[in-house]
């Protein structure tokens, strides 16, 4: 035999080695992918978009489109990040006065009792559909709220801040994230707006009621829930609409998918893995915030030391997690402050324990699960979160 045969022959032996080695591992991968899928739909889970669909609004109740005109109309306007708080900045009063229009549509728009904005064929946000511009309205509103407050129109400051969290409660039932982190990011420059309000309002507590603050509990989990579902079938079905011109050289995850017809036995072990977790953190995420966040933070903890790619395919979820919880945190801690400023201005001075404050259904911190402190840094005192300090509101 000629050294050439021997040659051809040990390659072909060893490329059937190969071939053999990357068919097992492929049946392994696709049967285990399987299995936590079954594990996933076991559990009670949706497993396609159309089942976390909201039902459809009617046209005469539905505020999407004018929300979607007030966006245009704000388009062109200057993006200032500033602080909402006074005092504030010449540019963003100058934003303000120039957003006049779109913020009367704004809240004429969360004067109605629906919102659904439109969807392609999938159930996905329309791609022409950018929520996140909502919050270029909300920072120009709580601006305006808080220009009110500092002029001493009250009244029209708490109206612009009950406009507000309409609009965040009208993307609650948004079943993607990305709404939902719309919604905390709404909330939160309410709230900055808030801080401006409740020294100058005849009552704090009546105040906070009049705006109806949005409740942002279960929002993470509803987008959760979603993008597991979207995963769970775009991976079952192989990513029938993903489109490679997309998809940059640069990310690993990206060349993974690029050359999936190789990569399939990773990919699929990734998939599995990433069910796995989903269904895992969807179940965590059912408790209370104290029992959450640390089960999330092992569960990414345990996704690291797993190595390969799972620590990007999960990597965020935490965090958006305890952004919630901290925001709930803060609404909790404006409304016992409020409390508190409305019991120093009849009494003259403090209750002895946030217990003996009139009126408190319940001083209990969300994020931590226990009661707020009260904490004094220089002059001021503050309310706050016993585990983390940045949730506080000033007692004025």
């Amino acid at each position: 035999m000629t050294a050439w045969i021997r040659y051809l022959l040990y390659g072909s032996l060893a490329g059937l080695a190969i071939f053999g080695s990357w068919q097992t591992w492929n049946v392994v991968a696709t049967s285990r992918y399987h299995d936590a899928v079954e594990r996933f739909a076991a559990a009670g889970l949706p497993t396609t978009m159309r089942d976390l669909l909201p039902p459809a609004v009617p046209p005469e109740m539905n505020a999407a489109p004018l929300y979607l005109r007030a966006m245009a109309l704000a388009k062109p306007l200057p993006d200032i990040r500033g602080p909402v708080s006074p005092p504030l900045s010449k540019e963003m009063r100058e934003a303000v006065a120039a957003a006049n229009e779109a913020l009367e549509i704004f809240r004429k728009a969360a004067a109605l009792p629906g919102c659904s904005f439109p969807r392609d064929a999938s159930g996905w946000p329309d791609s022409s559909v950018r929520i996140s511009d909502l919050v270029k309205l909300g920072r120009l509103l709580a601006a305006r709220a808080a220009m009110r407050a500092e002029e001493g129109d009250a009244a029209s400051a708490l109206d612009d801040l009950k406009t507000l969290f309409r609009a965040s409660r009208a993307l609650r039932d948004e079943p993607t994230l990305l709404p939902q982190i719309v919604r905390l990011t709404i909330c939160g420059l309410g709230l900055d707006a808030l801080k401006a309000i409740f020294p100058r309002a005849p009552s704090a507590a009546e105040a906070f009621r009049r705006v109806e603050p949005d409740d942002l509990r279960g929002g993470f989990a509803r987008g959760l829930r979603c993008e597991a579902a979207h995963f769970v079938e775009n991976s079952t079905q192989g990513w029938p609409d993903l489109e490679m011109k997309t998809l940059s050289w640069k990310d690993p995850i990206d060349v993974l998918f690029r050359f999936r017809a190789v990569t399939r036995p990773y990919l699929k072990s990734l998939e599995g893995a990433e069910v796995d977790f989903m269904r895992q953190l969807l179940s965590a995420i059912e408790k209370p915030y104290p029992e959450t966040i640390p089960l999330a933070s092992k569960l990414e903890a345990d996704a690291r030391r797993s190595g390969g790619l799972l620590p990007i395919f999960v990597a965020g979820y935490r965090g958006w997690l305890e952004r919630e919880a901290k925001s709930v945190s803060r609404m909790e801690a404006a409304r016992v402050a409020a409390l508190l400023m409305d019991h120093q201005r009849k009494k003259g001075t403090l209750p002895a324990s946030l217990a003996d404050i009139e009126s408190a259904e319940s001083v209990l911190d969300p994020l931590s699960g226990e009661p707020f402190v009260l904490a004094r840094r220089g002059r001021g005192l503050f309310l706050e979160s016993p585990d983390d300090p940045s949730v506080s509101w000033k007692i004025e």
